[in-house]
């Protein structure tokens, strides 16, 4: 008889199945799944989010080559640049509001060599609408200025996706180490 698919009644007259055993060469196999799990992709991006995601990256580009025509491409004329930041004590100040063609217009005269980079972007898309949201850090002529968080919405034109709007925050303090490493 075959106790691991048998029922046992107990004196009580209630009905309790064995314990099963425990599996002999499951760590292999456990072994496996896991290393499946962990190789694999947490979410594969679709097309329209690796398009959304360049035009996010043009922004960056345009940032450090100063290209101002690239800046206007990748981001709408009346589109709203916010920069937020906290005080060590709490209180939170807006900065100053720029248009996409104020930015595209100061690239060329912005001082210092700028690097803004990205990671772990998270798109969200629903038909002509898109925001990604991704940390980020900042440097300027090698040096390590702050890191954040960026938002970024799009919108889909017949040409493309374009950047309608940018809120950023600036952290001095407090910045974990970029997984992208130090530029080089």
């Amino acid at each position: 008889m075959n106790r691991r698919a048998t029922q046992v009644r107990r004196q009580d007259g209630e009905r309790k199945r064995p314990r099963a055993r425990p599996c002999r060469n499951g760590t292999p196999v456990m072994l496996a799944l896991l290393s499946a799990l962990v190789a694999a992709p947490a979410h594969a991006q679709s097309p329209d989010e690796r398009a959304v995601v360049a035009v996010v990256q043009d922004f960056f580009d345009a940032i450090a080559t100063k290209d101002a025509e690239l800046g206007a491409r990748a981001v709408l004329p009346d589109a709203r640049i916010q920069r937020l930041l906290e005080a060590p004590d709490g209180t939170l100040s807006h900065g100053d509001a720029s248009t996409g063609q104020a930015f595209a217009q100061a690239l060329p005269q912005m001082p210092g060599q700028m690097l803004e980079r990205m990671w772990d972007p998270v798109v969200l898309i629903r038909g002509p609408l898109a925001t990604v949201w991704t940390p980020y850090d900042f440097w300027v002529d090698g040096e390590f200025s702050h890191c954040g968080v960026d938002q970024f919405t799009l919108v889909r034109e017949e040409a493309g996706w374009r950047i309608a709007g940018i809120t950023y925050t600036v952290e001095r303090e407090g910045c974990e180490p970029s997984p992208l490493g130090p530029p080089g």
